[in-house]
């Protein structure tokens, strides 16, 4: 699943993810952020049976405001 950031300016953004609170979910899931005009990414592994219910920082990311940037869950 990709979500594009709806931005009107460039410059450093916090990235959330949020997911029901479940035990039942997977342990390991990848995402992945695209930033910096698409030039660099991260890539991060989430346990989803913790931390549920609530936002969850993905961390902060320097965008330009294109359409090259954009998370990915896997």
């Amino acid at each position: 699943m990709r979500f594009y950031p709806l931005l009107t300016q460039a410059g450093d953004f916090d990235v959330y993810i949020w997911y029901v609170d479940d035990a039942g979910h997977y342990d390991s899931i990848t995402t992945e952020v695209f930033y910096n005009n698409g030039n660099d990414d991260t890539t991060l592994v989430l346990d989803q049976t913790s931390s549920g219910g609530q936002w969850v920082s993905l961390g902060r990311f320097a965008f330009q405001g294109t359409d090259q940037e954009y998370g990915d869950l896997l």
